[in-house]
């Protein structure tokens, strides 16, 4: 069992690196198949729209896990 947790544990990691190694990849416009400015171009003000409403919903999730409640269910 102890191994299995082992090999677990490493292949976590191994998928995070990758995924942080694709991320720089992406941000760069290096390497990635699909880079940040790839796409179709937004107004500023629907981009503004789309990260505030991220932002909230991001916000609204850990308010709610914060909560004693949450955490005994």
């Amino acid at each position: 069992m102890r191994l299995v947790v082992l090999l677990f544990g490493a292949i976590c990691y191994v998928i995070v690196l990758l995924t942080f190694l694709y991320q720089i990849g992406f941000v760069t416009e290096s390497i990635v198949p699909k880079a940040i400015n790839d796409g179709a171009p937004i107004e500023a003000l629907a981009a503004i729209g789309i990260n505030v409403l991220l932002l909230g919903v991001f916000a609204v999730q850990h308010t709610i896990m914060v909560r004693l409640t949450f955490k005994s269910w």
